[in-house]
């Protein structure tokens, strides 16, 4: 098992924040990996790993708007570049004339979810005043929105004015072109000045979503237009800001968005579930939005998961049970969903074979008869990953992988107290073993155990004391017994690897962890040679009271300790050759113990002898380590 399969929450939660195609390609994957896998062997060491990373993804599928999910880089980053332009348009008061948008999707698709979603992004400048002109019986009905509009700049607000479906009435755009010219129309003997205002029309005629796709390309061939549209060029020169796009979600080109109905499946059942406490969901239910094509899009998805719901409920069943989703009686319908035409589902799904080619989705589906998570406790006790805190993610990411693993049921508290470690968790982490009184390490050799400064000092002044062995030497011994059991638990955990300069991080890492002070190494390009330094080390903190005499009492000891350590990483990293370690301390900052105890700075140099030439017979040099 390599490092990067490993699960680091720094690492994700770093992953989870970038804004690149390498990110979203990755949370697509790792997706992919729950509800197109069987949970094979390959992935069942892992599978808390896994589910920590879906969890993460789902995420990520709300990186560029909340509340509306896509995995589709292209689609997310004209949903950013939409975004910033409202936001500037409505935070510079220079920009006078109407900021006008198009947005091109299918029917079905969610551009009245879409609108929703960016008002409430940008609500302290914006208020959404959303109609559909497919109702408008007469201007009348035009007057009283475009005055909701003008009301809502009294609150200091721009206006965000959605005209859905205004291709249901070619006269529509006659009436929609001195609007988005200089934001002013004539209504009988009224004439409205709604002012500064973003406007955003939206259609889903094939016709007009063709030009607005052609203007859009730059594309210069001509596309044939019946008379009633003749005006529909001079609409689409107004459009100012731009022409966003919704992919439908039956593309396959020139991207896969069969992931994003994952997503959107996800994020409707949280939405649709939450006072249900909806925490997990058959991978069956997944793979079969991803393989099935819906008529629809997003309004179809979002019909089947009404279906559910409604049938669990008639069965007179919890549709939500121990935090798992119910789909027993759903799986009943689709398997013959001819008798069920209550339900309307035939007209939500496209298949050559029919409701018998939805039954073959459906039962190629229930392969996957594992549970994947769509939200978790520790997202309730500390909120979703991206809002959490530097110094607390390692402890969030722990605890929610042992959440996932089973470790923590849904009634306990999650106790953030009984986790320590920094990043890499697999090498620091502890935790408390409460019923036996010890911080357990996953290794039996490596117990930690706490000490007073006032105990450790009165037990390392009867080293210092002693006449018959030098306190280096008696440092010496403590470093190579615990670099013995060290390498002995990074060979358990897979990273004992011949590379000194990752076995030297490891070690440094593990004592940062366990309070030794802030450790730092610097090795020489040929690794034989580097630097050790260790600020805020407790040695020096234990020696306060004699910093006076300018030396520090136990820096010796701890000199022999990294030579005792270094050695025996080094015998690993020459894979079984003998060799020798010398330290030297280079500086002691001991002074600072009286002034600025968290700056004393001790430095050491170690270099590194082999003592068994590279290609020497093993029977000589020592057997080389499994």
């Amino acid at each position: 098992m390599t490092t990067t399969e490993r699960w680091s929450g720094k690492y994700e939660v770093k992953k989870l924040k970038e804004f690149t195609r390498d990110a979203f390609e990755t949370a697509q994957k790792h997706i992919h990996t729950l509800i197109e896998s069987q949970i094979q062997e390959a992935i069942k060491e892992q599978t808390a790993t896994h589910k920590a990373r879906f969890l993460f993804s789902l995420q990520k599928s709300m990186q560029s708007l909340a509340g509306y999910a896509t995995l589709d880089y292209d689609h997310a980053k004209d949903i950013e570049r939409f975004s910033k332009s409202v936001h500037t348009y409505a935070t510079v008061s220079s920009f006078m004339r109407p900021l006008n948008w198009a947005l091109v999707a299918p029917a079905g698709e969610g551009k009245n979810h879409f609108i929703d979603c960016i008002s409430q992004q940008l609500a302290a400048d914006v208020t959404a005043v959303p109609f559909n002109m497919a109702s408008m019986r007469n201007s009348d009905d035009l007057e009283s929105v475009l005055d909701a509009a003008r009301n809502v700049t009294v609150d200091g607000k721009i206006p965000l004015v959605f005209f859905d479906e205004f291709d249901n009435d070619p006269k529509n755009i006659g009436l929609l072109l001195p609007l988005l010219w200089d934001g002013q129309i004539v209504l009988g003997s009224r004439r409205l000045k709604l002012g500064r205002a973003v406007i955003v029309i939206s259609g889903s005629d094939e016709q007009i979503m063709q030009h607005m796709t052609q203007a859009c390309d730059m594309r210069a061939e001509h596309i044939p237009m019946e008379h009633d549209l003749r005006k529909l060029p001079d609409l689409i020169s107004r459009v100012n800001g731009g022409i966003l796009k919704i992919p439908a979600l039956k593309d396959v080109e020139p991207m896969d968005r069969r992931i994003d109905k994952v997503c959107i499946a996800a994020a409707l059942l949280r939405r649709k579930f939450e006072k249900d406490r909806l925490m997990s969901v058959p991978a069956s239910l997944f793979n079969f939005v991803y393989e099935t094509t819906f008529r629809y899009g997003a309004r179809s998805i979002e019909h089947l998961i009404g279906v559910l719901q409604r049938v669990a409920i008639k069965g007179g069943c919890d549709p939500v049970e121990n935090g798992v989703l119910r789909i027993a009686e759903l799986e009943a319908i689709l398997t013959n969903i001819v008798a069920h035409p209550d339900e309307g589902l035939e007209n939500h799904f496209i298949h050559p074979n029919k409701a018998q080619g939805i039954k073959e989705n459906w039962d190629k589906a229930k392969k996957y008869d594992h549970i994947v998570p769509i939200w978790c406790k520790v997202f309730d006790d500390f909120k979703t990953p991206s809002l959490w805190a530097p110094h607390a993610i390692g402890a969030y990411s722990y605890q929610l992988e042992r959440e996932l693993a089973g470790e923590v049921t849904r009634g306990q508290p999650v106790d953030v107290t009984s986790y320590a470690g920094i990043e890499p968790l697999h090498i620091t982490q502890l935790w408390l073993d409460e019923d036996n009184g010890e911080w357990d390490h996953g290794n039996k050799d490596l117990r930690h155990v706490f000490f007073n400064l006032s105990t450790l000092r009165q037990l390392m002044q009867e080293v210092v004391s002693r006449t018959d062995r030098s306190p280096k030497d008696v440092g010496r011994d403590m470093g190579a017994s615990f670099g013995r059991d060290f390498v002995r638990f990074l060979k358990e955990i897979g990273e004992a690897e011949p590379d000194m300069k990752r076995l030297l991080g490891h070690w440094i890492k593990f004592d940062v962890s366990g309070g030794w002070g802030m450790w730092e190494y610097s090795p020489e390009s040929n690794e034989q040679a580097g630097e050790v330094r260790v600020r805020n080390s407790f040695f020096a903190a234990m020696a306060r009271l004699e910093a006076t005499q300018g030396e520090c009492l136990y820096c010796p000891i701890l000199e022999g300790y990294i030579e005792g350590v270094v050695k025996e990483l080094a015998h690993v990293a020459r894979e079984g050759r003998n060799c020798s370690a010398n330290v030297e301390k280079v500086s002691c900052d001991i002074s600072k113990q009286l002034t600025d105890p968290k700056t004393s700075l001790c430095v050491f140099k170690y270099t590194i002898n082999d003592l068994t030439p590279r290609g020497a017979d093993e029977s000589t040099s020592g057997k080389t380590p499994k």
